[in-house]
């Protein structure tokens, strides 16, 4: 029987390195797509954030409200306002990270 002691092959490695680089390359398109719904989560919360913040300020001054607010870069068109039936609405628009266009609306509920 051949006693090889003397560490790895040349083809040993090669073999290692490779599994190791087709493992890594598969994982970077999981790890992008997580990092793409990251974003867009910060996005969507920031903007509910600013709703609510408008929200109060409206509680306090009995107003309507037309403002944008940029943060990190990206714009929010906020809009608080009564509507023809003495409905008051509250939307928010922003842009996604793949640029479309996403609207949040609340509106208020008469109680019954």
């Amino acid at each position: 029987m051949y006693d090889n002691q003397r560490g790895f092959t040349v083809m040993e490695a090669l073999l290692s390195f490779s599994l190791i680089l087709f493992l890594t390359a598969s994982a970077f398109p999981v790890l992008f797509h997580l990092l793409h719904l990251l974003k867009n989560s910060e996005l969507e919360f920031n903007s509910h954030r600013l709703l609510y913040e408008s929200l109060e300020k409206v509680l306090l001054q009995n107003s309507s409200i037309e403002k944008t607010v940029t943060e990190d870069g990206h714009p929010y068109h906020v809009i608080l306002n009564e509507t023809e039936k003495g409905v008051w609405m509250a939307c928010v628009d922003y842009k996604n990270t793949e640029n479309k266009r996403k609207q949040y609306c609340l509106e208020e509920v008469e109680p019954q």
